[in-house]
């Protein structure tokens, strides 16, 4: 016997049956998902997590998606879990993607491709100035870069590097990087700093999506050289 017959709803809701009930397990967490604060975000962080390893396995279908077809399929991918999640819905503005439970509970998305780290800041500002307003219902987003023309790694600790020469230079919004240094291969980090709006601390997670296609075979090179108007077919 595996013991399920003296199974407790508190242990599918813990995860500790996950290896007999994957499904059970996952859906009764996201059911619960807004139960409270901690756990809506606990939920949003495992369920982004999941959705950007899977967009990760096929860079040479998404190299030349846009941010807005990247980040709907990412937002439908939420949907589909039981998280409802919305793509330009109003928040100050049009942000690209927020997920809101009933109104208690607010978490906001900005997402930039990786053209400059110029680009990127703004998206930054976009969603720490213009669409979050540091409430008791709105305390972390997350800046998501889709990372076309380098890797991930480099991406993020090129992007860290300059967010920190920008407050080095003026302290405009006096952040707080929670890991001091990034380790090999990171694809994610977090900051905090004080919301200018409501003095309360706001919180991002500062996260990379792959889309760079590094394929040289053959095959590979002919693809890349097709314009959009080409009829691909299987490798």
């Amino acid at each position: 016997m595996n013991g399920l017959e003296n199974m407790t709803l508190a242990q599918v809701e813990n995860g500790s049956l996950s290896y007999f009930l994957p499904n059970c397990t996952l859906g009764l967490q996201r059911d619960l998902y807004g139960k409270d604060y901690d756990t809506f975000i606990k939920s949003i962080d495992e369920t982004l997590d999941l959705i950007i390893n899977r967009i990760d396995m096929h860079p040479h279908l998404r190299a030349r998606d846009t941010e807005d077809r990247t980040t709907l399929e990412i937002v439908n991918a939420f949907r589909f879990t039981g998280i409802t999640a919305e793509q330009d819905a109003y928040y100050n503005g049009n942000c690209d993607f927020s997920i809101n439970f009933r109104d208690n509970y607010v978490w906001l998305g900005e997402a930039k491709l990786d053209t400059s780290n110029t680009h990127i800041m703004e998206g930054f500002r976009q969603l720490v100035d213009r669409y979050a307003t540091g409430s008791k219902v709105q305390k972390e987003g997350a800046l998501i870069i889709y990372c076309r023309s380098s890797s991930p790694a480099v991406v993020l600790s090129n992007w860290r590097a300059y967010l920190k020469g920008k407050e080095n230079e003026h302290s405009e919004y006096s952040i707080n990087f929670q890991e001091e240094i990034l380790f090999s291969g990171a694809r994610h980090f977090y900051t905090t700093h004080k919301h200018k709006s409501s003095g309360q601390v706001f919180k991002v997670k500062h996260i990379t999506v792959s889309l760079h296609d590094v394929a040289s075979d053959k095959s590979a090179k002919t693809r890349k050289k097709c314009n959009r108007s080409c009829s691909t077919g299987r490798d």
